[in-house]
């Protein structure tokens, strides 16, 4: 069976269910930031992807809107890789590792998005300093002294 992305449902998102289906880092306080997150989901305060294969979860992409600088844009609140998944390449997503695969999703998210608002940004802020690398080089930049990091969305092929 071939590596699926579906929106977490409401019914879904009770903390330690979500929870339950990932494996975390010890040295980071990961578990309870994706059981907030869950709350929120369970809120409709964002939404929740979550890529499974097989019925096993390897990670999951958490998406809301915000505005800055009084343009709105596409947030991605959370991405997470479950700890056994972190740098391993998969020949079945198109990204290869399942962090560049969320990250595409989001951002071709936001450019769906542009369609109906005109959103501007795919932003977020690198969970810690290690991570600020990674999305520079996929395409992301600062704009000012916050720790927000941002990438415009592409216009639709419209």
């Amino acid at each position: 069976m071939p590596f699926q992305l579906t929106r977490l449902r409401k019914a879904e998102a009770l903390p330690a269910t979500f929870t339950s289906k990932f494996q975390f880092s010890l040295n980071k306080d990961e578990h309870g930031q994706v059981a907030q997150l869950a709350k929120r989901a369970g809120n409709n305060q964002c939404r929740i992807y979550v890529l499974t294969n097989n019925g096993e979860y390897y990670g999951f992409v958490a998406l809301s809107l915000a505005v800055f600088a009084q343009v709105p844009s596409v947030v991605v609140d959370y991405l997470f890789t479950s700890l056994q998944f972190r740098g391993v390449e998969f020949e079945d997503l198109e990204s290869g590792k399942v962090a560049d695969y969320l990250l595409a999703f989001a951002l071709k998210s936001a450019v769906t998005v542009s369609e109906i608002v005109p959103v501007r940004f795919l932003a977020l802020i690198p969970a810690d300093e290690t991570l600020d690398a990674f999305y520079r080089r996929r395409g992301f930049s600062k704009l000012d002294s916050t720790n927000w990091v941002f990438t415009k969305v592409p216009p639709p092929l419209n």
